[in-house]
């Protein structure tokens, strides 16, 4: 039997006897932790606040309607092009000035925005100059947006069931947070969030498959002590995923799932393994833009403290004539010089600067995305992976 084999047995009957799974067929037969409807949550796309974008409302009947106050409606039938502004009073459509500062769009189908289309409503904000431009969607079609632009395109389906579990409770937990119904958005597009493309994903998949990944796992999210955590994800850990701590995110009571694991499924990513080098200008300005200004000389640069799997916790620089000392946490040192991630192995003093190597890409918190998708490969079903990824965590339905 292989080692593979072996962690796999291991694992399964775990799962058996927990009786919070079955190991394999995706059947979730699961209490309920909260009662209701699909919830909607809101999307801020683009992040940046723009001057104007162009829109496309698309289906035999849309409505817009103002909010916050203002009173202004327009209804009409078929497809329709504009051009949307911040006008002198208000949000401008076309060339008509609404005088709202907020207003909904609502189509029977879908928008395009800028190209890209997207089910539900799309919010408009005006903030001075400029307008924001929030996606509000239900959680199921909002994750079914995200899995193909979060998982890799030659992944397997128990991978993107994986990634859907993994993505929903992350969204779950934005849209639950106290205060979250008065938030004008709660989560962002990119990846300081979840990266979401509405119906068009970024990469060469269809999207009906996605719609049937995220639908076999439909209201399922993650939980610890009953409660769902913040499920983060990256996408190579090289080797080890690490705690939440060290890469300096929230782990909302999760010390359990979010405490770091071995991974030996990655290694085939060609984002594995890295190496930089940098100039002791680099470091200089790289510190500086982090808000934590050295002068020159840079006469040193060590890992001086280290978290689960080996990634830096702590970094410190030895700098200026005096030889004084400037720590700065492992991922604020990372961001500085722009590395693929802060789990450093090796640095290397060289002329006039410094060579770094390191493994994989990304923050290294929970599910290594490259790992899943092997191990969706070698057989492992969505939930294997998921408690391989967050040992201890459990299943629940909020819907």
């Amino acid at each position: 039997m292989t080692r593979i084999h072996r962690r796999r047995a291991l694992l399964t009957l775990a799962l058996l006897v927990g009786g919070l799974l079955p190991a394999c067929g995706d059947v979730y037969d699961l209490p309920a932790l909260a009662a209701g409807e699909v919830p909607t949550i809101r999307v801020l796309l683009g992040g940046r606040k723009r001057r104007q974008a162009t829109l496309r409302i698309v289906g035999q009947a849309w409505v817009v309607t103002s909010e916050g106050g203002q009173a202004f409606t327009r209804r009409g039938r078929g497809d329709v092009n504009a051009l949307v502004r911040a006008g002198a009073r208000g949000i401008a459509i076309g060339p008509d000035d609404t005088g709202a500062t907020i207003l909904r769009v609502h189509p029977d189908r879908h928008f395009e925005l800028e190209g890209i289309r997207y089910a539900g409503d799309l919010l408009l904000r005006r903030e001075q100059d400029r307008i924001r431009f929030v996606n509000e969607v239900d959680v199921e079609t909002y994750v079914t947006g995200v899995i193909p632009n979060e998982m890799a395109p030659q992944a397997s389906a128990a991978a993107y069931r994986a990634q859907a579990v993994a993505a929903r409770t992350y969204g779950w937990i934005r849209v639950s947070a106290p205060g979250a119904a008065g938030r004008p958005w709660h989560v962002t597009d990119d990846q300081s969030s979840q990266v979401y493309t509405g119906l068009d994903p970024r990469y060469e998949v269809r999207y009906a498959p996605m719609v049937e990944h995220a639908a076999s796992t439909a209201g399922v999210v993650l939980t610890w002590k009953s409660r769902p955590f913040p499920a983060y994800y990256s996408s190579t850990c090289g080797g080890h995923t690490t705690d939440a701590r060290t890469s300096l995110l929230d782990p909302d009571g999760a010390t359990g799932p979010l405490r770091g694991v071995r991974c030996e499924f990655c290694t085939t990513s060609p984002r594995y393994a890295w190496n930089k080098s940098v100039s002791d200008a680099d470091v200089v300005a790289g510190l500086k833009a982090r808000n934590r200004a050295i002068i020159p000389p840079v006469h040193g640069i060590e890992v001086t403290r280290r978290g689960a799997g080996g990634w830096a916790a702590e970094v410190s620089v030895t700098y200026g004539p005096k030889r004084r000392i400037r720590k700065l946490p492992g991922p604020d040192f990372r961001s500085a010089l722009r590395l693929d991630s802060h789990l450093i192995t090796s640095i290397v003093r060289r002329p006039g600067g410094f060579r770094l190597e390191g493994r994989g890409w990304g923050h290294g918190v929970g599910m290594c995305q490259w790992g899943a998708m092997v191990m969706a490969q070698r057989g492992f079903s969505e939930t294997e992976i998921l408690r391989w990824y967050y040992p201890g965590a459990s299943f629940s339905r909020i819907y």
